[in-house]
């Protein structure tokens, strides 16, 4: 491999590079191979792996996606606000005072 090579994969894999002799590099491969660190998905790649995820969540009905019927979507929620965090305006008039 050249030393182009080797920065780009282990660029890819997110391990420091810098002006490192190509027996460093290569070192820092094997490194990364036993550390088990796998090469990161080019964006392009990524975006469709996203796409691919959300699609296979959603069920297809003769090639029409079908979304459950929100008034029937009851589990996990509540209808009080005891599950609320606790809050005084002390703390809110704070926490706008600090994002100003």
């Amino acid at each position: 491999m050249t030393v182009s090579q080797l920065k780009n994969y282990l660029c890819e894999c997110d391990v420091v590079v810098c002006n490192a002799l190509k027996k460093d590099l290569v070192a820092r491969c094997r490194a990364a191979c036993l550390l088990n660190l796998q090469p990161k998905a080019k964006p392009v790649e990524y975006a469709k792996e996203i796409v691919d995820q959300r699609v296979s969540k959603l069920s297809l009905d003769g090639g029409t996606i079908c979304l459950p019927d929100p008034a029937h979507l009851r589990d996990g929620w509540e209808d009080s606000t005891s599950s609320y965090p606790h809050l005084l305006q002390g703390g809110i008039e704070t926490y706008f005072d600090k994002s100003k």
